[in-house]
């Protein structure tokens, strides 16, 4: 990453939702940042939409913008609300349900030359 990169998170997460809610869709992300070592995505799910189960190469950051979403790992489940956060290691097994029209930030340590 070379350059400075800003952000509104409020706005591109009410953009995201409004995106989600016209495309019937059960989930819609977008890419907020892509970077050597950082993957940040912002996913805005509809009730019931999910991330099916997978894993992320580095360590991850789930944090709830709005809404509720269940987070399934082979040891528990986690069901958070707005401002709610979980880190998870690298290699986890993990799913996303949520409860309710709900707006997710992710953010991923990326390993070197991981795609």
């Amino acid at each position: 990453m070379d350059a400075i990169t800003a952000v509104d998170l409020h706005t591109a997460a009410r953009e995201l939702a409004a995106e989600q809610a016209s495309s019937n869709a059960p989930l819609v992300s977008r890419v907020l940042l892509k970077a050597d070592h950082l993957r940040v995505l912002l996913f805005s799910f509809a009730l019931g939409g999910e991330l099916a189960d997978h894993t992320a190469p580095g360590p991850v950051a789930i944090q709830v913008v709005s809404g509720r979403v269940e987070v399934t790992t082979d040891a528990k489940k986690t069901v958070m609300g707005p401002g709610g956060m979980l880190f998870l290691p690298p290699q986890l097994r993990h799913a996303l349900l949520a409860g309710e029209p709900s707006v997710v930030l992710v953010s991923i340590g990326w390993p070197g030359g991981a795609e």
